[in-house]
């Protein structure tokens, strides 16, 4: 199983794990507002680093207090978001979901000299397994702005019903911001309806800021 797997596993409510294939069937595509001016604002702070996100409104969760503690873990859950679900009280499936975790390295990273190969080593060594599935290519080094991001494609791997896709980014030496996206059965059917919620994933990673005290 693979650490994004494993993160998934044990933040996924169990009534979403219950009737998988039937929830599914229930699920919709929700209309978002894909204006990031009315997008709502989170700021949440590890350290001496305040991360800034921009996340559509509309969305559901069932956690009740985030962001979470590490306790006693390399991750810790600072956000999540679910899009394109069934009924607004019921636990239908949703189709779309934004997570946001901090992962905490065993050894520091020298930022200044970040590249791909370096953070998928460190992420791999931490995980004792890689970050990318098996069907999936090798991750790419992407800047937006002056922030570099790694990039996972896991849209070839099912897990759990759902492939993903993941942006980490460095926040300070020790600290990864892993921002993912996970996309069920019936919104992968659809090549227009995944598409934007892809482009909502990477407008949420290039309106995340951080900043040091």
């Amino acid at each position: 199983m693979t650490a994004p797997a494993r993160i998934m596993q044990q933040r996924l409510a169990i009534p979403l794990l219950v009737g998988l294939s039937a929830c599914a069937l229930l699920s919709k595509q929700q209309s978002i507002d894909l204006d990031v001016n009315d997008w709502d604002h989170y700021a949440i702070s590890e350290g001496a680093a305040t991360v800034t996100f921009k996340i559509p409104p509309g969305f559901r969760t069932f956690k009740t207090s985030l962001p979470e503690p590490y306790n006693g873990s390399h991750e810790r859950l600072i956000l999540e978001a679910q899009y394109d679900y069934g009924a607004k009280r019921s636990y239908d499936l949703a189709e779309f979901m934004i997570q946001a975790n901090f992962i905490r390295l065993d050894q520091p990273i020298v930022v200044q000299a970040l590249d791909a190969n370096g953070l998928d080593g460190a992420l791999r060594a931490l995980f004792a397994q890689p970050v990318n599935g098996v069907h999936s290519p090798p991750p790419t080094m992407e800047q937006v702005g002056g922030r570099k991001w790694l990039y996972y494609n896991n849209l070839a791997d099912v897990t759990f019903g759902s492939t993903h896709e993941i942006y980490c980014t460095l926040i300070d030496a020790q600290t990864v911001l892993f921002l993912s996206g996970w996309y069920g059965d019936t919104i992968r059917k659809d090549a227009k309806w995944i598409a934007s919620r892809r482009q909502i994933l990477r407008d949420v990673r290039n309106h995340t800021t951080v900043t040091q005290q």
